[in-house]
């Protein structure tokens, strides 16, 4: 009897263990196609085009599967200018992925600011590339960027400098940003005389050579980001700050 109770149970334990194995919830099926760039193809746009650097934007493609905030995008590159000869798969992917610009996530526009030793008044052919969570991937309309040339058209000294060298109310440096003051530091101790040696390192750490658009000194005058420079008095010109930006995406030369 008590052989036959041992058997009884465990039978019991091997259709209980049965059971339970057949309420586990199957796999999850990711799917085999790849996210639909259809609507945002042809969306990729470029701004704040620099010297060896350039801003992307491009429209969210969507899914059947995976969240649109789980999409992973990546930015392909290669010199260039024929768009057909980069809007395959194999193509985008026989380029170059640029590092800063792999893995990103999107809501309804992505962008990305990127700096990766390009060649000045070069021709690229730029593309995104979308990938699911199943690895399903598919790429967007590739577009041309052209890098700015460069022209040394402004220098440090005299011109950044003779802006700068200006009080506030003629949109300069004057009277704040001396030694005792307001950092980074461009004047000597009596606040008029202007250190250009000083001032050039003090400028240099403010500025991505090339980069404009991530550079803190230009973003600061052009009010792009945080509080416009000056604080006080007038701003610089509209063509005061295109100098910057010329002087910046041509490598900031200290000449």
């Amino acid at each position: 009897m008590a052989q036959f109770n041992q058997l009884i149970g465990t039978i019991g334990v091997v259709a209980f263990l049965s059971a339970c194995a057949s309420t586990t919830p199957p796999a999850v099926d990711l799917g085999t196609t790849p996210p639909d760039v259809t609507l945002a193809a042809d969306s990729l746009a470029f701004d704040a085009v620099g010297t060896v650097s350039f801003a992307a934007s491009w429209n969210a493609a969507t899914d059947d599967e995976t969240p649109a905030a789980s999409i992973v995008y990546e930015l392909w590159i290669v010199a260039g200018a024929t768009t057909t000869a980069f809007d395959e798969l194999a193509e985008v992917k026989a380029g170059t992925r640029l590092a800063t610009g792999a893995n990103l996530l999107a809501t309804d526009v992505t962008s990305i600011t990127t700096n990766n030793n390009l060649a000045a008044g070069t021709a690229y052919l730029v593309n995104i590339l979308a990938k699911d969570a199943a690895d399903n991937e598919d790429v967007y309309e590739p577009q041309v960027l052209t890098t700015e040339t460069v022209n040394n058209a402004v220098t440090f000294d005299p011109t950044v400098a003779a802006l700068m060298d200006r009080a506030p109310a003629q949109a300069g440096c004057r009277g704040c940003h001396t030694a005792g003051g307001a950092i980074p530091v461009f004047f000597e101790a009596n606040g008029t005389t202007f250190d250009l040696t000083t001032a050039a390192q003090e400028v240099s750490a403010l500025v991505i050579p090339g980069n404009y658009s991530a550079s803190t000194f230009y973003r600061r005058i052009a009010g792009t980001v945080g509080s416009r420079m000056p604080p006080v008095g007038n701003y610089m010109s509209a063509e005061e700050v295109e100098s910057i930006r010329i002087w910046i995406a041509d490598g900031a030369p200290l000449n």
